[in-house]
This record gives structure tokens, sequence and C-alpha cells, in this order.
């Protein structure tokens, strides 16, 4: 009966453990190699699309392909690193779709919920890279006048009805004028508040997605270095002050040759450099009315004025080339001054990790390109549940050093050893045990029965229970 016990709490124990290696093989820990990939973070509304395009006609630039069973954008939008489900499946899954993609090829990953930071897409993409590998990877963001991008945001979604919040409202005018009226931007811009993500932030408020300085500060602090970052402002890419895309026009030669570079390859040559076609334009149905734009624009200038800082602290872009670049809505540094714009936070090289939320469990509501949602507040139509009184979840994460990361890798061999010994016990528990003797009896009534010294008459009585 002991050897029994035994090996029935070895038996639960070696179930337990080989439980807990089935996350382990899905949170991207595997040996598979991941070709080159870029990033083309986002941001989100502002041209990824295009741009992804472009770049993938490059005969040394590959894109991912869709597999069998997933809808056609998830060739060019990934959602590995945000998606809970998607990561869960590991490298291998996130691999499978670069499966074309040669070794000498550059593959690209354009999915412009990452710049934002849905459920965590940074901390996964450390987890499967490493530290060192992370700190070497490339991203671009493109960008455009965020009152641009809020009326594209705006007839985009409000056009599928995915964003539930965005119903509230009756018009564009009237969603500006109530978003406005939330905050100013400048707590908004405070790296210690507790909207550290898209799942958190765009609760409050929409227009927060235009906030693009807040976004590559996070990244920055969160250990991804200045020198990986490429800046794209759509209106040089086209070639237009509005960012309005004029069919057959060439791409600016400048800005090709400036990501090729960047992407560490070679030059489009001159018979090749792409042209510009609108593919995935959506006409704005619903325009801003033009006292409310002008009190957008200045909503949105000190948050410019940040964007704008930090890009020229750390030596991303020239302060005088982005004003330029972005056909006027950077403000110049005088301007700023004159806004009162501080810095806000510290600009140090060594950077501290920031509050962040509460991991998300949240599902990708599948079907529509640029747009991931939390699926407890996606509706039965496919819309997102802004909520009205929502409390922003906050916690303080610990700094993730080399050491963690390579503890939290070694966790598979240390269970796997821990399930062979258990296996083994019970293989040892299994020889060693008591056998069942003929006629139906066990052992131990057997056994019992036969150390009382009776007669054979005395011991069949005894056994048939007379």
């Amino acid at each position: 009966m002991y050897a029994r016990g035994v090996m029935r709490v070895v038996t639960f124990f070696l179930l337990f453990s080989i439980t807990a290696l089935i996350p382990l093989r899905g949170n991207a820990q595997s040996e598979t190699p991941l070709p080159r990939i870029a990033y083309i973070l986002g941001a989100q509304k502002c041209g990824t699309t295009l741009l992804h395009r472009l770049i993938t006609r490059h005969t040394s630039v590959c894109e991912g392909l869709a597999l069998v069973h997933e809808l056609q954008f998830y060739g060019k939008e990934l959602h590995f690193f945000d998606s809970p489900s998607r990561f869960s499946r590991g490298k291998e899954f996130y691999a499978s779709h670069f499966r074309e993609c040669k070794s000498t090829k550059v593959a690209i990953d354009a999915t412009p919920d990452y710049f934002y930071n849905f459920n965590d897409a940074m901390e996964n993409m450390k987890l499967t890279y490493g530290l060192k590998a992370f700190s070497e990877l490339k991203f671009i963001v493109i960008v455009k006048d965020p009152v641009e991008r809020w009326i594209s945001f705006w007839n985009h979604f409000r056009l599928q009805k995915f964003y539930k919040g965005l119903n509230e409202y009756s018009s564009i005018t009237n969603a500006t004028e109530t978003l406005m009226e939330t905050s100013d931007v400048t707590p908004y811009l405070d790296p210690n508040n507790s909207c550290q993500s898209e799942g958190s932030c765009f609760w409050v408020n929409f227009l927060i997605g235009g906030l693009y300085g807040k976004w590559l500060r996070l990244w920055l602090d969160r250990g991804a270095h200045p020198e990986q970052f490429e800046i794209v402002f759509l209106s040089e890419l086209v070639g237009t002050k509005d960012g309005t895309i004029k069919t057959s026009h060439f791409v600016s030669r400048s800005l090709i040759d400036r990501l090729t570079d960047f992407l560490n390859i070679t030059r489009f040559p001159e018979s090749q450099v792409p042209r510009l076609s609108k593919q995935n334009h959506h006409a704005h149905l619903d325009t801003i009315d033009n006292d409310v734009k002008e009190r957008l624009d200045r909503w949105y200038a000190v948050g410019n004025c940040y964007f704008a800082s930090i890009l020229s602290k750390h030596g991303i872009r020239n302060w005088t080339d982005m004003m330029e670049a972005s056909s006027g809505w950077i403000p110049s540094p005088a301007i700023c001054e004159r806004l009162g714009f501080d810095e806000i936070g510290a600009f140090d090289s060594e950077y501290e990790a920031l509050p962040s939320e509460y991991e998300y469990e949240y599902e990708y509501n599948g079907g529509s390109s640029d747009a991931g949602v939390p699926e407890d507040v996606v509706d039965s139509e496919g819309g997102f549940d802004q909520g009205s009184n929502v409390d922003i979840p906050g916690a303080v994460v610990e700094d993730i050093t080399d050491s963690e990361y390579e503890r939290s890798g070694g966790g598979a061999s240390g269970i796997l050893f821990l399930a062979i010994f258990c296996l083994t016990l019970v293989f040892v528990g299994w020889k060693t045990a008591p056998r069942r003797k003929p006629g139906g009896l066990s052992s131990g009534t057997y056994s019992r029965v036969r150390t009382r010294d009776v007669d054979p008459d005395e011991e069949k009585r005894v056994l048939l229970g007379d």
C-alpha cells in the first residue's frame, strides 16, 4: 500500500511537470531561428501600409505571408507580440509567416499596435529575442500631422464600427471637443503616469494616439536605443504638404535611400524607384469644423514640441530638418518656448523602468487592418467600449536584467529534469511493488491469512466469509 501511495504522488508530480512544460513551448523560448526582421512599428493611420508596400518592392526585402487559415492582412501585420493567443503559439508559429524569406533578405513586420505597446508588446519582443538581440533590431516609425491622423482614425474606424466608444459621439467635431475637454496634453506626456499602452490609454482619450513623443519615449525608457530608430514623416515620403498621395508620383529619392541605408541593403536602382498608389486610402467623409480644428492644433502643439525635443536630444533627427519634413506641424524651438513647453521628465542616457499596466489577457477581434482591441470590451458588433469612468490600472514592473531572461529560458531544462526524475521513480516503484496473486485475491489479503498458521479448511472458511 505504501508503494502504491508513493507511485500516486510521484505520478501527480510527473503530470504537473509535463503540464508546466506546455506554456514554455509557447512563450517563444524555442531554438527556431528567426530571419533578420525589421519592424514598422507605427504609427496607426499614418501610412504604415504605404510604407510597407514600398519597402517590400526591394529585391532584398521579404514580406510575411498569412497562413492558410488567417486573414490576408496578417501578412503585413503579424500581431505576434501584441496578441496573447498568437504569442503563446511560440517562435515557430511566428517564423512560419516568413517561410519563403531567404537568410540574405530582410523580413518586414508592420504591426502598428507595437508602437503603442499593446499587451506588453515590447516585453514580449525582448523575451523572444533576448536583450542583446533586441538592442540590434531596426525600428521604422512613420508619422503625420496628429490632427490629420485623428481625422483618418475617426473615418476609418467609425465607418467600420470597430471602436464602440466612437459611436458615443454624433460627429467628429463633437468627439474632438469632448475629448479635448477631458484634459490638456501635459498629464498624458508624464512618463510616470499609468497610461502606458493602447489598452489603457485609448479608453481614456483616443487623441493620445497622436502623441508620438510619449510612445517613442516609452520605447527608449524600456531598453531601445536611439540608433535603432528611423523616423519618417508621411509628407516627406509622398512629397506633398498635407500628406495626400498623388498616384504614379515617385517616392522621394533621398528618403528611400535613407531607408535602404538604415536597413543595410543596397539602394534602389534609378529605374526601380517605387511609385505611389492609393490602395489603403479612405475618404474623409466627416471633417472637423475649422474653429475646432484650430483648437485641436493648439491642443497637440505641446505634444509636437515634446516629440521634436526627444528626437533632437537623442540625435535621431535634426529639429530644423523635422520642421521642413513635417511641412510645418513640428513647431520651431522658439515657438515651443513661447508655448511654455518645458521638458517633461529627464532625458538621461541611462533609463529606468517605468510604471506599467497590469498584464492584459486580451484577444484580437480580427478582421480589420491596423486594429487590435481588448476582447472583453468588444461588443457583438465588433465595437470598442471606451467606457465612461475608466480606472486606469497601474503597477510597477521590475527592471528586467539579462540574468532574469537567462533564468526564464533555463526553467524548461529544470522542469524537464524534474519530469525525468519523477518518471524514474514511477518506474522503480512499479518494478518493486508486490504483484497480485492468482485467484483474484490481493497479495496483502493472501499474506495476512497465511501468517495465521491455520489449517486449510479453516482458511477456506475465513476467505469465503463463512
